[in-house]
């Protein structure tokens, strides 16, 4: 996870969870989680999934740093593990004047 966290912090400033309250865009959110895979025979191993949420201005700005993340991490194989991009979901902030994709990668295990 060290690595792609240092990815990540390379394209913006990257925070677990929540941003700081100084905080101005463009920043990088991430949390993972697991969840076992059950079948009939019991648990076969285990889903690990990475959301990553990156925020700024704009929906331009926003989708470009989502296609940057994308480019550098869907396929590669970090310590044996290789994530693959599952799906992004546009979110607005009209209110705070941000916008942001959430951006989801499920990790071969």
């Amino acid at each position: 996870m060290n690595v792609i966290i240092s990815i990540l912090g390379g394209i913006a400033p990257t925070f677990p969870s929540v941003a700081t309250e100084r905080a101005k865009p463009p920043y990088i959110l991430y949390t993972e989680s697991e969840s076992p895979i059950r079948t009939f025979d019991g648990i076969a191993g285990m889903e690990i999934t990475l959301e990553i949420t990156v925020v700024e201005r704009s929906k331009a700005a926003a989708q470009k740093l989502k296609s940057i993340i994308i480019s550098r991490l869907d396929g590669n194989t970090f310590r044996n593990r290789t994530l693959y991009y599952d799906n992004a979901r546009y979110v607005d902030y009209p209110d705070e004047g941000l916008s942001s994709y959430e951006v989801v990668f499920k990790i071969e295990s």
